[in-house]
């Protein structure tokens, strides 16, 4: 390495011991030698970058569109609402499954909230399916008179302590639901709820 440095510190060493011969003028220093070759250059458009953040507004703003269209709730139907059998068919056939003892008295229940939440859908336009009881109650509430509603609330609370309580429900609790489901079905097939 020393054999490669020394060479390299003679040589800038002399770098500055050369000095032009007598008579000859000096050399201009190296600072008065630099100077500009062309003027500014003039711009005729706009400046690129003023096309790049264009661009970027405009894709933000398409961005920010889609975002909203897509968070805008769409009206909900249930899949296949108008090749479903009636609600109170699909009812009664609930009920005879269970008084055969082809489905537990939790299968009834929880069937009987799709069934309640599945028609709400398609009669109100409410997304039933997606929200909480208590949700559904409030928003429900607009659609039904005050025994509906309490009907429902008894519904709604009972299937909440089945599925997630893991309740039991006796007979009386059973006959109770099914009557209350088929005087809400009744009323929503009259005409919408």
């Amino acid at each position: 390495m020393r054999r490669f440095l020394i060479p390299l510190v003679l040589a800038a060493g002399g770098l500055g011991a050369a000095e032009s011969p007598p008579g000859e003028p000096a050399p201009p220093p190296a600072a008065a030698a630099i100077h500009d070759i062309r003027g500014p250059v003039a711009v005729d458009s706009l400046p690129p970058f003023a096309l790049t953040g264009g661009a970027l507004v405009l894709a933000g703003g398409v961005f920010w569109l889609q975002r909203k269209w897509r968070r805008r709730p769409a009206a909900v139907r249930s899949p296949g609402a108008d090749s479903r059998p009636a609600a109170s068919t699909v009812l009664a056939r609930l009920a005879a499954d269970y008084r055969r003892g082809a489905c537990s008295s939790s299968q009834l229940i929880v069937c009987l909230d799709d069934l309640l939440r599945s028609t709400l859908a398609d009669h109100t336009g409410i997304a039933a399916q997606r929200l909480t009881s208590s949700e559904l109650l409030l928003q429900a509430a607009a659609f039904l008179d005050d025994q509906q509603r309490d009907w429902l609330k008894q519904l709604v609370a009972l299937c909440d302590r089945v599925k997630f309580a893991a309740h039991q429900p006796d007979a009386s609790e059973i006959d109770g639901a099914l009557s209350s489901a088929a005087s809400l079905l009744e009323c929503s097939s009259a005409g919408p709820a």
